[in-house]
């Protein structure tokens, strides 16, 4: 069997595990199709790690699973890394991180920018969190943000507005 066949067969194994909620052997699976190259594996297992599902919350390991997913050019991966920055309370490195998306394309990495620009420092930087919240609704067209999230968007545009008036 070929390593690609062999890592994708595992993979398929831990998605199946994972929806029938057994997690710990879906990590099994995911840890084998991992050590054969499989980013999808890699993305799956450092979610786990970034949550403490099925194993113990560790963001030091979900990142650098999520950093070798990147590294294979799965640049999209960089939101899942900015979001484990946040819950470490870095936001320097979540910006940085974001700011690796297309943000032209990705309105889901716009809005948690802009929630960041809000949220991230000790002092919110409004125009910079408006610019991203505008652009994230923009997205609503081309169907690249989900609609919870397009809506938490929508509602932070307009409260930023009432408040900056």
């Amino acid at each position: 069997m070929k390593r690609t066949e062999e890592a994708e067969k595992y993979f398929i194994a831990g998605d199946n595990a994972s929806d029938r909620r057994n997690f710990k052997k879906a990590i099994f699976y995911f840890k084998k199709a991992s050590s054969l190259g499989h980013f999808g594996a890699m993305n799956n297992l450092a979610g786990y790690y970034s949550v403490g599902l099925g194993v113990r919350k560790d963001l030091n390991k979900a990142i650098s699973l999520y950093r070798k997913v990147f590294n294979g050019g799965e640049t999209w991966v960089s939101v899942n890394i900015a979001l484990c920055y946040i819950q470490k309370g870095n936001s320097n490195r979540a910006e940085f991180w974001l700011k690796k998306c297309d943000l032209t394309q990705d309105g889901s990495a716009a809005l948690q920018l802009a929630k960041l620009y809000l949220e991230g420092w000790n002092q919110p930087r409004y125009q910079q969190a408006k610019k991203y919240l505008k652009l994230a609704v923009k997205h609503r067209s081309k169907k690249e943000i989900a609609p919870l999230e397009l809506a938490e968007a929508e509602n932070l545009l307009k409260k930023l507005k009432s408040e900056r008036k």
